[in-house]
This record gives C-alpha cells, structure tokens and sequence, in this order.
C-alpha cells in the first residue's frame, strides 16, 4: 500500500523545466513565420513595386524632356553635349529620383535609440546569480492556495517611506488672499483688498476701424496729402498715425482740427505733431467709444517689477505701458486740473500705494486737506506723523517744522557720511529714519494765507529737502500765476495736468498747450524732464471702499507709532534760550535718562519742533547733553 501511494504521489508531481520548453519552442515557430512573411513583402516590393515605379518615372521624364527639346534651346544643347539618347537620359533620372526616396524612406523608418534608466533592485525584486534547478510543485498544494486567494481578498500594500515622501513633497498651491511678507513676518496688506484688475484691451474694433475711415474720408475732402497708417486703442484715447506725403505742410492737418472734430462727431480732439520716432507722421487722439477703467490693481504688478526706491504708479500711457517713477529720484510732483479732472483720485492712489508697499517705519505722511473732505479717511492711521490738518495756517507752520528737520537730518548725514537717507538707511538698518512725504491737496487756499512765506518754505523744501528724505506731492485746481509761480516751477520739474479750462492754465503747469483738450476722468499729461514732450495717459481710479479696507487693516496692525502735535504759531516765532519757561521742567524730565531726542520733548510738552530743538541745544550749551548722534538723540552727561 506504501508503494501505491508512493507511486500515486509521484505521478502529481511535475518537473517545472518541461513547460519551458514548449514555451520556447513555440516562441521559435512565431518568429520563423514572421520571418517568411517579411521575406515576401521584400520580394514584393522588389520585382513588382520598384520597378513599376521606375519604368512610371522614366515615361514622365521622357515626354518631359521631348517638350523641354522643342521649346527650350539650351535644353536642346546639353543633350547635344552628352550624347546619349533621350530614353536613356530620362531612365537614369528616374533611378536617380527612386534611390533618393528610398533613402529618405529608410532613414526615417531607423528606430530612434530609448535610453532607459540602470534597474535598480529593491526588496521586492531579489536577484539570484547561482544556476537554476528544477523545483518540484505538489500540484494539489498549489490548487487548493490559487481556490483561498480567490475567495479571500487581497491585503493593501503598506504605504512605504518613499511613498509618503512623494506625496509630500509636492508644494501647496497659493491661493489669492495670500500675503506679502515684511522683514519675515506677515506684514504688508493683501492684493487681494483692491478690486480685480479690469481686463484691458488694446486691438483693433470696428469703431476704431469707422474712425480711421472718417479720419481718411477728412483728408480726402479737402486734398491733404496724408494717409491713416496706424491706430492704437488706448483704455481711454484712440491715437490715429497719419503718414504726410513729401510736400504737405503740418499746418494744413492741424487747422482742419474742428473739421474732424465735426467729422467724427466728438466735442474736442488733439494733435499731436511730430510724433517722435516717426518721421512725416502727424498724430490725432480721439476719446475711446469703449472707455476702460485703469485700476490701481493694474499696476501694482509693475509696482513690484520696477527697481525703485518709492514708486509711484502714475498711470498707463496710451499704448498700454505703465508709467512708474521712483520718488526718490523726482523728488517732488506738482499736480493740477479742473474739478472733476481726477485730480483728487489720483492723490488718493498715490496714498494708496504708499500703505501697500510700505510700513511705518518706512515711510510717513503728512496729509494736508482744507476741503475737510478728500483726507478723512485717513485719520488714525499709524503712518501718519501729523493728524490730518485741515487749517491752511497749520500747513504753513509744520512745513517750518520740516524744514527745520531738514536741518538735522543733513547733520546725521554729515556725521554717518552719507549722501542721501537711502544710502544712510541701507548702513544703519538699526537706526532707519523713515522718508516723510507731504501730500497737499489745494495749494492754492494755502498760498492765499501767507503767499511770500509759504514760497519760500516750498522753494526751500523743493531745492534741498530730496538729500534729507522729505519729498513733497502738492495739487491745485487753480493752476495761476500767483499759486504755481516761477520759483515753485523751477524747482519741481515734474507735472502732471489734467483736464483745465484754458490753455494758459495748461501753459501755467506744463509750459505747453494741450490740457484743455483733455476728456477728463482721469486722462492726464505728464511732464518729465527726461522727455521733451508731455506724456499722455489715463491714471488709476480707486473707490472709497478699497481705502477703508486698506486703512483699516493697518489700524488693526498691532504698531506703536509716534503721532507729533499741530503747534501753534506762538511757538514757531519765538526765540528760545535758557530762560524758558519749561526749561527746568525738561532738566527735571531727563535727570532718569540715558538719553533724550528732540520728538521726545515735543510729545512730553505738547510743543514744536523748533522750539523743542533750541531746547535742546541750550541744555548741550549748559552741559546737561552731548552733542547730536544720528538717529538715537544725545546722550544725557548731567543727572
């Protein structure tokens, strides 16, 4: 019975290596087949399909060469050269012709070479290097395995090391209300408080393409010899190019102004002769039937690519460049227009900006308002070095107190030898002074008051204060003789004019004509001295909803700013030495001090800063301090 069952066994076990040779034999089988049956494609191709084509080839180039023989004499003497019959000239070309597509065709059928990365074996996959044997399988033993692995499920693989790895690795994606960082830390306001960015389009429309028609008909009609041979479609202006042809004067264009005016059914246009880089070509600007609104989110993506100091986004030209000039280099900006023009609006982008790319300790302002209305928004908040002054007697007393500022400023300069508060700021980080910008709206309610003095504190700001880091933005819709005068002219060349009522106003602010044919709502010319012409654009728009965001997330700001008094004009005047008043007060208050600064008696007494100083320098003369040391105040010598 032992050996029944012994022999039984034996019969169900089966040697692994026999299959393997039927699987390689079949394998063998396939291939010869394959092998014949590209034998007989290549036969075929070679008796039946080569030829064909070669005997096709040659017929055509026969009766080619028999046409080419009758017509063509230089045909006729190259066949004379060499001497062979034309049956014979056309088959050697047509041999030629099949070999070149033959090999064309057969380097592109060259199977283009895989490079594929070095296996590398890992836990899963074991490498053997030692000689086969043959294994011997209990065939029952591995039926009765295949039946439990069907009916059980299979197990999910562990997730490895590698794969946690991968899956981590992948960078989260950025959503829009991510915000910008200041010094490490979470800082600058979020983009995404200003509106979305309108999408502008400057192609061609059929309204441009009617306009550059009326504009030829114009010309056509009264024989001016000139041809329309571009348009550009500005957000606000649409600029027609007319090239003059040899002989037509540019008077004849600019004379004929009211009758395309009329022509193309607008109020006003303007031209703009000659445009620089084009020869022989006139320019007319003519209002966009399709208007678009610039936004300051437009150009806050150009605000981060542009390398300055303190940008400032002054809008977008007509062809859709953004215009952004560092204040720093400018130094100042004088801005004038009619009510309405967008004067206001764009000193309100101005502000904006500042909030949006600046912290306080970088730059603060000083917001002069006598319409008690434009500024409002703006109270408490921590960039601000004075409240909002509303009273034009106020401004005229803190720009005395910025002067005088100035003054000590040029003496930390002179000191940390420096030549401007930029470069002394990038060598002291520690002890950054920030830049000051003064930001007017109506000038000309401040010049009425005490028109020589405010003159000659602006003239003196304007000529000296860009070295000291104070930069002033001043605006009027009044742009006369007696508000913009020579001297506050000459030492603030950079303008921009809005839309005004006459052309001396627009001669008053640019020197040139031309504002009073401007659309208003924000269309402006910008005057540069790096130009010699005034540049045309449209300036930003920002509603008051995206102020009161952008404000109230820098009161929410967790800031210890120092916030200096308005003083009154008895302490600008007066002349201070040791007997005033408070002086024993302030020796009293710096007896526990290591140090004192001038902003520090001014907070403490509630006074100006000129008196504040000679304060200071008094107790210096009697000993109490030491001299000035940049930005960190005197040193307290007497307690």
């Amino acid at each position: 019975m032992a050996r029944g069952k012994s022999k039984s066994t034996n019969q169900k076990k089966v040697v692994v290596n026999e299959p393997r040779k039927r699987t390689i034999k079949t394998k063998a089988t396939t291939r010869s087949k394959r092998k014949k049956k590209n034998n007989s494609k290549k036969l075929f191709v070679a008796l039946i399909v080569i030829p064909s084509i070669l005997v096709f080839l040659s017929v055509v180039f026969y009766f080619i060469g028999k046409i080419l023989l009758q017509s063509v004499v230089v045909w006729q003497e190259l066949f004379t050269i060499i001497g062979l019959p034309a049956w014979l000239v056309s088959l050697i070309l047509a041999a030629a012709v099949l070999l070149i597509i033959m090999g064309v065709v057969s380097v592109k059928r060259i199977p283009q070479p895989t490079i594929q990365a070095p296996f590398r074996p890992t836990d899963a996959f074991e490498t053997n290097n030692s000689q086969q044997t043959p294994v011997i399988i209990d065939v029952k033993r591995e039926k009765s395995k295949a039946n439990d692995s069907k009916l059980s499920p299979k197990p999910m693989p562990e997730p490895t090391d590698e794969g946690l790895l991968s899956h981590t690795s992948k960078p989260e994606q950025a959503t829009a209300d991510t915000r910008r960082k200041f010094k490490g830390r979470t800082f600058l306001p979020p983009v995404s408080l200003l509106e979305a960015p309108t999408k502008l389009s400057f192609g061609a429309t059929t309204e441009t393409q009617t306009l550059a028609k009326k504009v030829q008909e114009v010309l056509d009609t009264f024989s001016i010899g000139g041809k329309v041979v571009n348009f550009i479609t500005g957000p606000h202006v649409v600029r027609l190019e007319i090239e003059l042809l040899a002989g037509t004067r540019v008077s004849t264009v600019t004379a004929r102004s009211q009758d395309f005016a009329v022509r193309l059914g607008i109020p006003e246009l303007r031209i703009d002769a000659p445009v620089a880089g084009k020869p022989n070509t006139v320019a007319i600007e003519v209002p966009n039937p399709r208007r678009q609104i610039v936004r300051l989110s437009n150009l806050m993506g150009a605000l981060a690519d542009k390398y300055a100091n303190i940008a400032l986004p002054i809008g977008l030209t007509v062809d859709g460049k953004p215009i952004i000039e560092d204040l720093t280099k400018m130094p100042h900006l004088l801005v004038a227009g009619a009510t309405g023009a967008g004067k206001s609006v764009a000193l309100q982008s101005f502000i904006v900006s500042f909030l949006m790319n600046f912290s306080p300790d970088d730059v603060r302002l000083v917001l002069a308002d006598p319409k008690h209305v434009e500024f409002s928004f703006y109270q408490g908040l921590p960039h601000l070095l004075y409240p909002v002054i509303n009273n034009p007697q106020q401004v005229l007393i803190v720009l005395k107190e910025l002067a005088a500022e100035m003054e000590e400023r040029y003496q930390i300069l002179a000191q940390s030898k420096s030549r401007s508060i930029v470069d002394y700021n990038k060598a002291n980080p520690e002890e950054k002074i920030p830049i000051i910008i003064v930001v007017v709206d109506e000038l000309a309610d401040i010049m009425l008051t005490a028109p020589s003095e405010m003159e000659q504190v602006v003239a003196v700001l304007a000529s000296k204060a860009r070295a000291a880091g104070i930069h002033l933005i001043m605006a009027t819709q009044r742009p006369s003789v007696d508000v913009i005068t020579g001297l506050i002219k000459a030492n603030i060349p950079h303008r921009i004019a809005f839309a005004v009522s006459s052309q001396v106003d627009s001669r008053v602010i640019l020197d040139v004509t031309g504002a009073e044919r401007l659309i208003g709502a924000g269309d402006f010319l910008y005057s540069n001295p790096a130009v010699m012409k005034p540049i045309r654009g449209q300036a930003p728009f920002i509603s008051d909803v995206e102020i009161m965001r952008v404000v109230e997330y820098w009161k929410s700001q967790p800031l210890e700013t120092q916030l200096r008094e308005i003083p009154m004009m008895e302490s600008i005047s007066g002349n201070f030495d040791s007997s005033d008043p408070i002086m024993n007060d302030v020796i009293n208050m710096i007896k526990n001090m290591d140090r004192v600064s001038t902003s520090l008696i001014q907070r403490r007494f509630k006074i100006g800063y000129n008196r504040a100083a000679r304060i200071l320098d008094a107790l210096e003369e009697q000993g109490y301090v030491g001299p000035l040391e940049g930005a960190r105040g005197r040193k307290v010598i007497k307690h």
